[in-house]
C-alpha cells in the first residue's frame, strides 16, 4: 500500500484539498484510496507533539513511551487499511512547523528537516508521494497573520513586516529540505493561485486517483478563509484592556464591533510597502521558474492563472481528474542542511 503525505503548507489550500477528498470519499474508496485528515490526527496529543517528544525521548522514558505508542497506533491503522486499500493520504501541515512561530520570529519554517525526520521515524511506511502547496509570499504572510492572530498573541503587523520581508528563506528551501528527508518520494508542488481551476485535478494527481475514473467534485463554498481584515485592529484594541483574550470570549467581544461596510481585503495595518511587494513578487517568480525546472527533483504540476483566488474555493465544479501540467523533473541537487532550531 502506498503512503502519500500532504504537508500543506498553511494558507495554501490544503483544507480545500481535504474537502475534495472527503466529498469524494465513495469514489476514492471504489478506487482503493482513502485519507487520514489532520483533524483526526490532531486528536492524539503525541502526534501533535511528536517533534518535541523526539527531542526529549533520549533522556525521558515517558516521551519515549508516548512515541512508541503513537507508532504502534499508526501501524495498526495502516495494517487495517491495507486489507482493503491500495493507497492512504495522510494530511498534516503542522509537520512543517507553525504559522505563529514563523510570524513571531520572522522566519520561514526553519526546522523542516528536523521535524520531518522526527515524523519519518513514526510513519508506517516511507511516503511514495508528497504534496506541497505554495503561495505568493506577501499573500501568505498576510493570510497567516489574519488567521493566527485570534488564536495567538502577536504584535501588530506593522511591527513584524520588516523582518518578514527581510528574511530570505523560502519555498525552494522547503522543497530542498523535504527532498533531503524523503529522497525517494515523488514531490509534487502547486501554487495556491491555481486552485480555483485545478483543485479536483490536483487532489486526484496527489492521491493517485485513476484518470479514467469519474470526475471528482469540488467543494461548494469557500473553505477555511482567513478572518475579516478589519478584525486585526479590533483584536489589538480589545487585548489592550483584556490581555490574552481568545476563543469564544474573543468572538463574543468582536461581534458587536464589526461594521458591515468594513473593507474585506488590504488594510494599511496589515500590508507591506510597494517595494516589499515587488521584492516578494520577484522571489516568487524565481521560485516558480526554479520549480518548473525541477528544483530538488520536485514537479510543478500547475501554474498560477491570471487572477489569484481567495483563501477558499467556491462554486461546485466537475473537473476531469487529469494530471495537470506536470513536467519530468531534473535530478535533485545536493541538499543544503536544514535549520535545526525548534519552532516555537
Amino acid at each position: 500500500m502506498d503512503l502519500v503525505l500532504l504537508l500543506g503548507a498553511h494558507r495554501t489550500g490544503s483544507t480545500a484539498l481535504e474537502r475534495v477528498l472527503a466529498r469524494n470519499a465513495e469514489a476514492l474508496g471504489a478506487a482503493g484510496l482513502t485519507f487520514w485528515p489532520q483533524a483526526e490526527l490532531r486528536r492524539d496529543r503525541a502526534f501533535n507533539e511528536a517533534f518535541a517528544l523526539t527531542r526529549r525521548a533520549v533522556r525521558n522514558p515517558a516521551a519515549r513511551a508516548a512515541l512508541e505508542g503513537l507508532s504502534g497506533q499508526l501501524g495498526a491503522r495502516w495494517q487495517a487499511a491495507a486489507q482493503a486499500m491500495r493507497g492512504v493520504l495522510l494530511s498534516e501541515e503542522n509537520m512543517l512547523g507553525h504559522m505563529a512561530a514563523n510570524l513571531r520570529h520572522g522566519d520561514f519554517y526553519p526546522s523542516v528537516a528536523a521535524r520531518l525526520r522526527a515524523y519519518a521515524a513514526l510513519l508506517p511506511a516511507p511516503p511514495r508521494r508528497i504534496g506541497l502547496g505554495i503561495r505568493s509570499y506577501a499573500e501568505y504572510w498576510v493570510s497567516a497573520y489574519r488567521y493566527s492572530l485570534p488564536r495567538h498573541d502577536l504584535a501588530e503587523f506593522s511591527v513584524l513586516r520588516g523582518a518578514l520581508a527581510a528574511q530570505r528563506r523560502g519555498w525552494c528551501d522547503l522543497v530542498t529540505d523535504i527532498a533531503a528527508v524523503f529522497p525517494e518520494a515523488e514531490l509534487l508542488v502547486w501554487p495556491q493561485e491555481a486552485l480555483a481551476a485545478e483543485l479536483p485535478a490536483i487532489a486526484a494527481r496527489l492521491i493517485g486517483y485513476p484518470p479514467e475514473a469519474p470526475a471528482l467534485a469540488a467543494p461548494t463554498r469557500r473553505i477555511n478563509a482567513a478572518p475579516h481584515a478589519g478584525d486585526a485592529a479590533l483584536i489589538h484594541a480589545l487585548r489592550r484592556d483584556r490581555p490574552g483574550l481568545k476563543g469564544a470570549d474573543l468572538a463574543a467581544a468582536l461581534a458587536p464591533l464589526r461594521t458591515a461596510d468594513a473593507p474585506a481585503t488590504r488594510q494599511p495595518d496589515q500590508d507591506f510597502t510597494d517595494e516589499q511587494y515587488r521584492g516578494f513578487a520577484r522571489r516568487y517568480a524565481e521560485d516558480l521558474d526554479a520549480l518548473a525546472e525541477g528544483h530538488a527533483g520536485a514537479r510543478l504540476i500547475a501554474r498560477p492563472g491570471d487572477e489569484a483566488p481567495p483563501d477558499g474555493s467556491g462554486g461546485e465544479q466537475k473537473v476531469p481528474a487529469r494530471r495537470g501540467t506536470a513536467r519530468m523533473a531534473a535530478p535533485a541537487p545536493e541538499p543544503r542542511p536544514g535549520d535545526e532550531r525548534e519552532a516555537r
